[in-house]
């Protein structure tokens, strides 16, 4: 209950830039989009298994990680996620792909 109120603020506004805030929008990214992510049946079925993880965090500098495989071209879901995130974090300023 705690950390849901420190999650949406106290009056349900955008998170505050933590590590576990972070997680959980990625994790509410990968639910809402739907037609991206592997996590979904309809995806797994006909082969998509991509997923997104968190990397590393450097104050408003987010890295994260594009791992399976993907409809979308890498750049389209990493602007996707970067909109949901940033909508959600605005502290963000960037979101950089992990070097491979």
């Amino acid at each position: 209950a705690a950390s849901t109120l420190a999650m949406y603020g106290v009056d349900g506004g955008p998170f505050a830039m933590t590590e576990g805030n972070l997680i959980s929008v990625l994790e509410e990214c990968k639910a809402e989009n739907d037609d991206m992510f592997g996590c979904h049946p309809r995806c797994a079925e006909i082969g998509i298994t991509g997923d997104v993880d968190l990397v590393d965090i450097e104050g408003p500098f987010v890295t994260i990680a594009l791992s399976g495989r993907f409809w979308h071209k890498r750049r389209t879901v990493l602007h996707r996620v970067g909109v949901h995130v940033s909508q959600r974090i605005p502290e963000i300023i960037e979101i950089t792909l992990e070097d491979p």
